[in-house]
């Protein structure tokens, strides 16, 4: 029992006793003796009202309850100060150089070249008197009376050749430079070149981009590129052709001797044909033998 429970007993009992001798008519009692317990008895409420006041001992910190939802999302904050300049980023590839404008030596007396808006291209000299240079096609043309729907073998080409082979009703086909371009070597003897084995028609310009990428010395295809912008050293399919409109005595010019082609064999060798009318032939040589070089151009 605590002490509050032991004051409040004592007080009801004094209490009970008080009222028990004032009820009794037979106790006599000093009056004074009666107001000094009613005193005592104010001052024990006095003091049991005290001791309910004042708070007991803290009790043992209960466990944590479970976490609450999570509250409204707060408005959005000012923008912060713009950051400090990030450092320059490197510099990009460089291009590819522009046509450097080159122009090239003509074949015969009377040739001449235009520009075409990239490079310098050759137009030959006519083989006979022409009535005029009229620009056909976006080209200067020699002509005789005008420019021509479509082109026909033999006729002069778009850019002064000999037109040797036609396709698309004469709108294209493949025209020879009027003459050799001399002699070279095929080239890069043992090298192979995975994009120059091309032997059909319309596959010789792309083997002598090829051979010229790959391949830092003098060759043929280098040779007859050197012609002019778009003039290369012919497939062998090409040549060929070229070979049977030679036989034909639309072009001529030959030598009786080995011409190259641009087609690949195998790393040291690479096809040639043998201008000897009218058994010519073709034959896979070294790539180091000195043969003649023929340009041809597509339109």
């Amino acid at each position: 029992m605590n002490k509050k429970s032991t004051i409040v007993i004592i007080s009801l009992t004094m209490l009970m006793s008080v009222s028990a001798m004032a009820a009794r008519p037979s106790v006599s009692k000093n009056a004074a003796d009666i107001e000094t317990l009613k005193t005592q008895t104010g001052q024990l409420e006095t003091d049991l009202s005290n001791i309910a006041l004042t708070p007991g001992p803290q009790g043992e910190i209960g466990e944590a309850g479970d976490k609450g939802d999570a509250g409204v999302t707060g408005a959005t904050g000012d923008a912060g100060a713009s950051g400090a300049k990030g450092d320059a980023g490197a510099s990009g590839a460089t291009g590819q150089d522009g046509a450097d404008g080159v122009m090239y030596d003509g074949a015969f007396e009377g040739d001449m070249q235009y520009w075409n808006g990239n490079a310098w291209i050759m137009i030959t000299a006519p083989a006979e008197n022409a009535d005029s240079l009229s620009f056909c096609d976006g080209q200067p043309t020699w002509t005789q009376g005008g420019c021509q729907v479509g082109y026909e073998i033999g006729d002069q080409g778009p850019a002064g050749g000999i037109v040797f082979y036609v396709s698309n009703e004469g709108l294209n086909g493949l025209e020879a430079a009027p003459a050799d371009q001399g002699q070279a070597k095929w080239g890069c003897y043992s090298r192979r070149f995975a994009g120059a084995f091309g032997t059909v028609v319309g596959t010789g310009e792309q083997n002598t981009a090829d051979i010229i990428a790959g391949c830092d010395e003098t060759t043929a295809a280098s040779v007859a590129s050197a012609y002019g912008p778009g003039w290369y050293l012919p497939s062998i399919d090409e040549l060929y052709l070229l070979y049977v409109q030679s036989n034909a005595g639309v072009v001529g010019g030959f030598a009786k001797h080995f011409y190259w082609s641009s087609s690949q064999e195998i790393s040291n060798l690479a096809a040639s044909y043998y201008f000897v009318p009218p058994l010519g032939s073709q034959y896979g040589t070294s790539k180091d033998n000195m043969y003649n070089v023929r340009a041809v151009r597509a339109f």
